[in-house]
């Protein structure tokens, strides 16, 4: 086991090295491809980086929104997501979902518990979606995964005008075990990129073009109306 793990630890590191930084909430910028620029910054007292993916598209928030709610969809679209089970009810706009992460071969798989806080801000055009690891949530790692020692995520959605929205992913996590932080850093550094692409398949959808067009949907970014980019 250690000799595989050393050998992928040796592939990742033969990795093109990031780009120049960017202007990015002090973020570097480590890929900028079909629309999508990807960013990572070092985390204080950690080794293992935070990341962040950024995408403007002509896609009404509205319907970027259905897509972010419907959480036991996750595994749809988000990178290396299996599952994603919503275990209880919160109230006020959060749940307690567990979530499970598909590991390459040969690491076991990852679970994790976390807080999910919707938020909207109709009169600003946004939606912010915050994910916290619960780590007393009282639910034990299923059987055959390890549980995640951390997990911090935000997905922030915003309005730019009608019919078209920016997107900002930014995650950080830790998937405990003897991973090296290298290779958890490489592996991390293609996740937002891949969720926010798949983010945007998911709005193809008939199903939320559907529901992001109700006149609720609406409501939650009415001031997108004659919105300016900003």
């Amino acid at each position: 086991m250690e000799k595989r793990i050393l050998l992928l630890v040796l592939f990742l590191a033969s990795w093109p090295p990031a780009l120049a930084p960017g202007a990015e909430d002090g973020f570097g910028l480590v890929r900028d491809s079909g629309g999508i620029r990807v960013y990572s910054r070092p985390v204080a007292g950690s080794d293992l980086r935070e990341f962040r993916g950024v995408t403007e598209a002509d896609v009404p928030a509205g319907v970027l929104a259905m897509v972010l709610k419907d959480v036991e969809q996750y595994p749809a679209w988000m990178s290396y997501c299996e599952e994603a089970t919503v275990l209880r009810d919160l109230g006020h706009g959060s749940t307690l979902v567990r979530y499970v992460q598909d590991m390459p071969w040969p690491v076991s798989d990852r679970d994790v518990v976390f807080r999910a806080d919707v938020k909207f801000l109709p009169d600003a055009g946004r939606m912010d979606v915050s994910l916290t690891s619960v780590a007393d949530s009282g639910v034990p790692p299923a059987e055959g995964y390890v549980r995640m020692a951390g997990f911090e995520g935000r997905m922030e959605l915003a309005c730019l005008g009608p019919g078209r929205s920016r997107v900002r992913f930014t995650m950080w996590a830790d998937p405990a075990g003897s991973l090296p932080a290298m290779a958890v850093n490489a592996g991390a550094a293609d996740v937002p990129y891949e969720t926010l692409l798949g983010l945007m398949e998911m709005a193809r959808r008939e199903k939320y073009i559907r529901e992001g067009a109700s006149p609720r949907a609406k409501a939650l970014f009415k001031a997108c109306a004659g919105t300016e980019e900003r």
